[in-house]
């Protein structure tokens, strides 16, 4: 298989996490898949000033599978378009630089773009374990895309996109204002296609950080501008109000809570927003919902077993 068939080209954003993008890239490397030529890394790095460019040059000189890319400007979210339109694979996935690839999970990967190239439905790696264990991917329309998706579509290891559909970067920066450009694109990929289908499999494992800064504003971008994305699909009729109210209460209970409650316990593990008090803003959006009494017990009992897991040592 020569460089004009990869496979899957493996697109890593990345800006001053040079250890990690090593391990990620080690991962990788290590598999089988990577040395069969199936698959192809892309790096791109985001204006560091650590010694990611240093790691990044070492891997791509090394193998012809990696292509090494840098901008002195911060490009912010069109960092994504422009990466996946420098992949040579048939798939492009895109890779937060904090994780890992579980071994075999490149075969597995592969073996998925060969059953899907024909019909080319969107690939959506949820990287969980479904609630019910005998169901592994699950064939969805939009409206179940978006209800079983949930904020994960935020997530950017899970986007994927086929080669054919890669615009020019220079053409392709919807959402990108918002900080949300792998969503705006996924909603607009599924709504076309109506088939998405998304795999409940650990492809991947998220690298523990020393200091993970998260002062970019969680609530404005995983509830204002997330939302605002869903807005245009519910006056089309694609999804229902009901069904964004789900996702809000999804949102509440799986993501907000973990940050609020780290935000007490872990002052030096994660940077917030000195402008934005995630909890108040969360509390009050929410508090006027009818679920919002079983969430404060929901909420009190979480927050004890947090900080019982942090007098005990253990990772939060």
């Amino acid at each position: 298989m020569n460089s004009e068939n990869y496979l899957l080209s493996i697109c890593i954003p990345t800006h001053n996490r040079s250890e990690c993008l090593k391990n990620n890239i080690e991962s990788i490397i290590a598999q089988q898949a990577f040395h069969d030529n199936k698959v192809e890394i892309v790096i791109f790095n985001n204006a560091s000033t650590d010694d990611t460019d240093y790691v990044a040059s070492y891997y791509s000189e090394k193998y012809e599978q990696i292509n090494y890319f840098a901008s002195k400007e911060n490009m912010g979210d069109e960092r994504f378009p422009y990466i996946l339109s420098l992949g040579r694979g048939k798939l492009r996935k895109l890779s937060n630089d904090s994780v890992t690839y579980v071994e075999g999970s490149l075969d597995k990967l592969c073996k998925l773009i060969e059953d899907n190239e024909k019909g080319r439905p969107v690939l959506f790696f949820i990287n969980k374990d479904n609630e019910n264990p005998e169901i592994e991917q699950l064939d969805c329309d939009f409206k179940d895309f978006v209800l079983n998706a949930s904020f994960q579509m935020t997530w950017i290891s899970s986007f994927a996109i086929w080669e054919d559909e890669c615009k020019s970067y220079r053409e392709d920066f919807l959402g990108c204002d918002k900080k949300l450009w792998q969503v705006a694109k996924l909603l607009e990929l599924v709504n076309a296609k109506q088939r998405c289908i998304i795999y409940y499999k650990n492809f991947m494992q998220v690298q523990g950080l020393k200091k993970k800064n998260i002062s970019y504003g969680l609530y404005e971008i995983f509830y204002v501008n997330f939302f605002s994305l869903l807005e245009p699909y519910i006056k089309k009729n694609c999804i229902s109000k009901e069904d964004v109210e789900v996702i809000k209460k999804d949102l509440l209970y799986n993501f907000f809570t973990e940050y609020i409650i780290k935000k007490k316990l872990l002052k030096k593990e994660l940077e917030y927003s000195e402008s934005e008090n995630l909890q108040e803003l969360v509390f009050n959006e929410y508090k006027s919902k009818p679920y919002w009494r079983d969430y404060e017990h929901f909420f009190r009992k979480r927050l004890i077993k947090m900080r019982i897991k942090k007098l005990l040592g253990k990772t939060l």
